[in-house]
């Protein structure tokens, strides 16, 4: 053992491996799983990146609890396991040109108050 500190050109890390995915490496050692097209594979990927998460709900809908509480219960669980997972939070995108809602209570009317339309008035 030499005492001389390492340096970090000493050790070339290992860059052939493309994906540090768990599941693609696993589907590129399996043969028969390689030679399937993308078509195949890519639903097989995402079916096996869910699983966690189908297999909780499922679970979630077998307990004996309120029918009311079922989807929260799920919706809080799944977003904990994808927490966990790394994935981060999913926010909905509103709509470009949507309006909010207006609170304002509406003009008020006068009694015997009739409003006269009258023709444009071209400049």
């Amino acid at each position: 053992m030499s005492n001389t500190p390492r340096s970090p050109f000493d050790t070339i890390p290992d860059l052939t491996e493309d994906t540090t995915d768990p599941i693609d490496r696993a589907l590129a050692r399996d043969p028969v799983l390689r030679d399937l097209p993308s078509v195949f594979r890519d639903p097989i990927k995402d079916a096996l990146r869910t699983l966690d998460e189908t297999l909780l709900a499922h679970a979630i809908d077998a307990l004996d609890t309120d029918g009311e509480a079922k989807p929260a219960i799920t919706a809080a669980a799944i977003a904990l396991l994808k927490l966990l997972k790394g994935e981060g939070p999913v926010y909905p995108i509103p709509a470009a040109h949507e309006m909010p809602p207006s609170v304002a209570p509406p003009n008020p009317v006068a009694p015997g108050e009739t409003l006269i339309t009258l023709p444009a008035i071209k400049f």
